[in-house]
């Protein structure tokens, strides 16, 4: 998981010169990946877990573009994940392509909600 969450934040701040301005407020994230080999089980199809793995790595994209990574290193904070919720509306085959789209719903000086 590290190899995979460095590539997303080195990817987060590739585009962090070229951001949206508002990027994860008024324009949505979009992640995109496809179904590793390693994240699917023996149905051939991605596994649970794997789904919120991606997740967090949108999320650790996204705060690298937006500028919210430097804010959490900077201020000595940390993400932590409170609840989730989770739809599933199909499976992913090995290799196919999908994308996660995050965006900060509300924030305060002490949490905010994606």
């Amino acid at each position: 998981m590290i190899p995979r969450a460095a590539a997303a934040v080195a990817r987060g701040y590739m585009r962090s010169g070229s951001a949206q301005q508002g990027l994860g407020l008024t324009v949505p994230h979009v992640y995109r990946t496809r179904c590793g080999l390693l994240d699917i089980d023996i149905f051939m199809h991605m596994n649970n877990a794997a789904f919120l793995q991606h997740f967090e790595m949108a999320r650790w994209e996204m705060s690298a573009a937006n500028g919210t990574a430097k804010v959490v290193v900077n201020e000595g904070v940390a993400f932590i994940v409170a609840s989730s919720v989770v739809r599933f509306r199909r499976e992913l085959r090995p290799l196919q392509a999908f994308e996660i789209h995050s965006q900060i719903v509300a924030a305060s000086d002490r949490d905010m909600h994606m």
